[in-house]
């Protein structure tokens, strides 16, 4: 789920329905309003949080966005060591699939606008190394920000460019992109994209066209990697 962090009666409700499914991770797609302070942190998502979900059963993540680190980052990077979340970027893994999770809020902090988001080149090289070490797992990556979007413009254009010219080479490797942000559906020629409450999905047919911390050191350059078999589960490798 994305966009989830308001502390409102409805995102209770969402999470507690959640839980009832008893789910074997979690994974919030970014942004708890309205700029991440750490009283927002902490009340709006953390304090709800482990209300709704056994946090010493269930393993539960979530990752940076605008909203999330709009306040400078450092009570985001508090919250994921309360979730025991080594790192704002990882890799979920079982047998048939990876979930590539990725921190596209790192240079989106600034909630007055700027340029387009993008990754760092070490986290673009460890998202290729996923790849192309996956086996025959399909990969499914995760972003807070979208691609692109259909009805707002991503520094006036439609598609962010940086984005997509670090991760174009590595997407016919990848099956899916969810990702949160945009509240609106996107759809192209070359890619299906399904946008509905603050979560997008993208399945890729073809590859045609195809920031969170301004005063925080804290970010692992070891991000968390989960080498399982079966379920998925919280050992670290």
């Amino acid at each position: 789920m994305g966009d989830w962090g308001t502390g409102q009666d409805a995102a209770k409700t969402v999470l507690a329905q959640i839980a009832r499914k008893n789910p074997d991770v979690v994974i919030h797609m970014g942004d708890v309003y309205y700029s991440g302070t750490d009283f927002e942190m902490q009340n709006y998502f953390y304090n709800i949080w482990k209300e709704s979900l056994d946090l010493t059963k269930v393993p539960t993540f979530t990752l940076a966005g605008i909203m999330t680190c709009s306040a400078g980052g450092a009570p985001y990077y508090k919250l994921i060591d309360q979730l025991g979340q080594p790192a704002s970027y990882f890799c979920l893994r079982n047998d048939n699939w990876q979930f590539l999770a990725m921190d596209t809020g790192l240079h989106d902090n600034n909630p007055e606008g700027g340029g387009p988001t993008y990754l760092e080149d070490t986290e673009v090289t460890w998202i290729a190394d996923k790849i192309q070490n996956r086996g025959n797992r399909r990969t499914v990556l995760l972003s807070h920000h979208q691609l692109f979007a259909a009805n707002e413009a991503i520094c006036g254009q439609s598609v962010n460019d940086r984005l997509n010219q670090q991760l174009s080479p590595l997407l016919p490797g990848v099956d899916m992109w969810l990702w949160g942000h945009e509240q609106t559906s996107s759809f192209t020629k070359s890619t299906w994209a399904f946008s509905r409450a603050a979560s997008a999905m993208v399945r890729f047919r073809s590859v045609s066209r195809t920031s969170c911390h301004s005063d925080v050191s804290r970010r692992s350059d070891v991000p968390l990697r989960l080498a399982i078999t079966g379920s998925f589960t919280t050992t670290a490798t």
